[in-house]
């Protein structure tokens, strides 16, 4: 079977299951991930399961910051369940994109799927549909999970973009209330000798798969256009890594991050090499979201089980 990734497609807002999670999302101002929800078990699975074997879930991750936190987060999820469905096993397989792909090519199938944004395109025939009655989540995140009003995905967690800065690369800006206000014309070039030059952009930031950190500032600022001027952003195909890097080295005043930008800036803070750092969170929007799928079956008793460990 051969799949045709379309990448233009995949930022088109509401395109089926995968880009669904570029609407407009309100998120809380906290600089890591987090957990979407949490609910208890239901007394029904809290002995002997009805389902009794060994239920799979496929996680593949799309998008950078806690790699390793989300897979062992839902990793020791799935064991904190069966110890309380006697009978019933989990088994998380981290997994690649292409390694996804290639299992289902083969004839592999799992229990449930763990994905991010530009996954969802590739799998949604063979998710369920999804009874969402009883859980709280809000709206706008459960409907990014769904087609035609009805949910194939729900989410389970998030990340944050940011626009971060310090103090005293900010030293020369007068009368400005917001980060994002400036993220565009406070940078600067400086004469060298030798009438060379040295450019500090405003802006820095880097793109890595399907998701688009631009957006986040786009949707409630305006577009950034990649080298308007020759101070204005320095992006190009920049890594997240080397955007962070960018900022560091003073290359750029301002850094459009996630939250595991927030992580590495406060182990610096921790370790006395930067002070006065300044954070703007921009809350309305995000496409750091993982999304819990369930796979196609006619096992009653597997579906309600995997239905019952999303709730």
């Amino acid at each position: 079977m051969k799949i045709k990734i379309n990448t233009k497609k995949l930022y088109n807002i509401g395109f089926r299951i995968a880009l669904c999670v570029l609407v407009v999302v309100s998120i809380a101002l906290v600089p890591t991930i987090f957990i979407a929800f949490k609910s208890p078990i239901e007394d029904k699975f809290m002995h002997k399961s009805s389902y009794q074997g060994v239920l799979e879930i496929w996680h593949i991750d799309t998008f950078e910051g806690g790699t390793l936190g989300k897979y062992q987060y839902l990793k020791a999820r799935a064991i904190d369940f069966e110890k309380q469905n006697k009978g019933l096993f989990f088994m998380v397989k981290n997994m690649t994109e292409t390694e996804c792909l290639l299992a289902l090519e083969s004839g592999q199938m799992p229990s449930m799927f763990s994905f991010g944004v530009g996954v969802g395109e590739l799998i949604v025939d063979y998710l369920s549909q999804i009874d969402t009655k009883g859980l709280t989540i809000s709206d706008n995140f459960l409907s990014a999970g769904a087609i035609s009003n009805n949910v194939y995905a729900v989410p389970w967690c998030r990340g944050v973009y940011s626009l971060i800065s310090t103090t005293d690369r900010l030293k020369k800006q007068e009368n400005y209330s917001s980060l994002a206000e400036i993220a565009t014309t406070c940078g600067f070039t400086t004469k060298l000798k030798n009438n060379k030059t040295k450019t500090t952009y405003s802006l820095a930031f880097g793109s890595a798969g399907y998701v688009c950190p631009q957006m986040a500032y786009s949707y409630a600022h305006k577009n950034l256009v990649q080298n308007s001027t020759s101070t204005d952003v320095n992006n190009i195909s920049k890594t997240p890594y080397s955007a962070y890097c960018d900022f560091i080295e003073g290359k750029a005043n301002i850094l459009l991050g996630t939250q595991r930008d927030i992580a590495r800036v406060e182990n610096r803070i921790s370790q006395g090499k930067l002070d006065g750092v300044v954070y703007q969170h921009l809350t309305n929007y995000t496409d750091l979201v993982q999304f819990l799928g369930i796979t196609k079956t006619d096992n009653t008793n597997a579906f309600n089980a995997c239905k019952t460990f999303i709730n």
